[in-house]
């Protein structure tokens, strides 16, 4: 791997970490592109603690505020991920093998996203009766947290099956949380924070699984700068798309997402049937 594949790469998971349409998709089929037989362990090694480097930086003055009961919440909602991911461990890396199932998966994420925008349309309707002052107020800090503190145990584990959802390449960790946030009746923000707070433990823990694996298989065949330039281009970027991310919520224009997967999915297809 070179400097440019490693911008390259850097950047398309630090974009789509975050924005729901799938960075783990998006890998594989970038990888196929650039003709890696196998994912590059190490670099995705990096390139996720990037990303999990910028979701802490930017939900920093969030996470120096949560109590008791909010941590809580993001570990009962961590589990369902926990527990597909471990027992279900090897069946998910073969999928990660099959062009078929990222692009199947990525028809997943359309309908995802489609389902967000439904839900965000309707909420943007009744916001329309609410001066913005008083709208400002309701999606400040302190009331995202008072709505994270008054989640139900069964509201977060619900939330939390939806993320385990995104252990498949090509379902949108992101995608899926806002979606799972939005049917259990919280508020774009809410539901936008919450979303990432719970990526903080599964990004942590499937960066740790993937550094025991370059420990047992000894892949280290990528030099430190490589590294280096891929990390940066994941941070810079994933702290971007973090931004952008919550500035499209306020339009509730998801469904350019949902179009977007639905033809890169049936694309992706078409060419793996084609060849």
């Amino acid at each position: 791997m070179n400097f440019w594949q490693a911008i390259l790469l850097g950047i398309i998971q630090g974009v789509t970490e975050f924005l729901p349409v799938s960075s783990s998709g998006h890998l594989v089929l970038a990888q196929y592109a650039l003709g890696f037989e196998e994912p590059q362990l190490l670099f995705d090694v990096a390139v996720h603690f990037a990303t999990l480097f910028a979701v802490a930086i930017f939900f920093f003055p969030i996470l120096t505020r949560l109590r008791f009961k909010q941590w809580l919440m993001i570990a009962v909602g961590t589990v369902p991920a926990v527990f597909i991911g471990l027992f279900f461990r090897d069946a998910i890396e073969g999928f990660f093998a099959s062009e078929v199932i990222v692009s199947l998966a990525l028809l997943v994420t359309a309908g995802l996203n489609f389902f967000a925008d439904s839900k965000l349309s309707k909420e943007a309707g009744q916001a329309r009766q609410i001066d913005q002052s008083e709208q400002t107020k309701q999606t400040d800090q302190k009331q995202i947290l008072e709505n994270i503190q008054d989640l139900t145990w069964i509201q977060a584990i619900v939330v939390g099956s939806f993320q385990a959802l995104a252990v498949i390449p090509g379902i949108s960790r992101s995608g899926s949380t806002l979606a799972g946030g939005l049917s259990q009746k919280l508020d774009r923000q809410t539901a936008f924070t919450f979303s990432f707070l719970l990526s903080l433990p599964v990004i942590a823990g499937a960066t740790l699984l993937q550094v025991l694996d370059v420990v047992e298989t000894g892949s280290l065949s990528i030099s430190i700068p490589v590294l280096v330039v891929g990390g940066l281009a994941a941070f810079f970027s994933g702290y971007a798309s973090l931004w952008i991310f919550k500035k499209i919520l306020t339009t509730a224009r998801l469904e350019l997402f949902g179009w977007y997967c639905l033809v890169l999915g049936l694309a992706s297809l078409a060419f793996y049937f084609s060849t």
